[in-house]
């Protein structure tokens, strides 16, 4: 084992099924240290994080961290190398912690109670009212208004202010796109989710997608542009041909004609 010093990352399952492999590894190791430090905020370098990460490249990195925080897991921002991460106060600390295994005295003492056996729940049996399902039991609406109103208070409405961060224009370098392109778009963006009201807790990733579309448009427009031109070039020259064709078939019909100028 000399060749794995470092400590092994753990993925929970239930969260790789819905946020991917990379998105359940990077939760897991965000709230390992979050349980070290025991704060909702977390300032750390993106250095440091990509040395315990380094399949991934600085800009994956950005990229991943950004869609989790676009899922409204935590709230992000990005200064150079730091970052600071931020979850709402007395959130549980449960969303990226995987199911602590049962210790062995407790599977003992569990195996050693002597089974029960409970008389019937007649209730169990009555199907639901008309009008609803089942209910939900109390807790377990708490628990959704709780986290419908976290994730709220995490996302922010567009301003027209709004100016991408720096960690935005290294996205731009990975995907080939320049920063003046990129610039030119901005008005246009905020114009836009002004109108929507639209709520978002980062907005980078959503002015990359715009500007990926913008990219994709012009590419397109260029495309048939130069179809067009190559078209033009082609029938110019088949009208240039027609038209030479054309004279010379009447220079030949006019001295057939005018046989009083041929020399006998």
């Amino acid at each position: 084992m000399n060749d794995l010093p470092e400590q092994p990352l753990s993925v929970s399952p239930s969260l790789a099924s819905k946020y991917g492999v990379d998105g359940a590894l990077l939760l897991g190791l965000i709230e390992q240290y979050r349980l070290i430090v025991k704060a909702d905020e977390l300032t750390l370098s993106l250095s440091a994080l990509q040395e315990r990460c380094p399949f991934w490249s600085e800009a994956q990195l950005l990229e991943l961290l950004y869609t989790l925080a676009s899922e409204s897991l935590f709230g992000l921002q990005v200064s150079d190398d730091q970052l600071l991460i931020s979850f709402e106060k007395g959130a549980s600390q449960s969303v990226a912690t995987p199911a602590t295994k049962q210790a062995p005295a407790a599977i003992q003492a569990t195996a050693a109670r002597p089974q029960t056996h409970r008389l019937p729940n007649s209730r169990r049996n009555v199907p639901p009212s008309f009008g609803g399902g089942w209910r939900r039991s109390t807790n377990e609406l708490d628990e959704i208004f709780e986290a419908a109103e976290q994730k709220r208070k995490l996302q922010i409405r567009m301003d027209v202010s709004w100016r991408p961060d720096e960690s935005f224009y290294q996205l731009l370098q990975q995907h080939g796109i320049e920063a003046r392109f990129a610039e030119s778009h901005l008005d246009e963006f905020t114009l836009y989710y002004l109108d929507k009201l639209d709520h978002q807790s980062v907005w980078n990733q959503k002015f990359l997608a715009w500007v990926k579309r913008a990219v994709r448009d012009q590419e397109s427009r260029s495309a048939k542009a130069e179809r067009f031109n190559e078209s033009s070039q082609a029938g110019g020259q088949h009208e240039k041909s027609r038209r030479d064709t054309r004279e010379n078939r009447k220079r030949v019909t006019a001295a057939v004609m005018d046989l009083k100028n041929l020399d006998w």
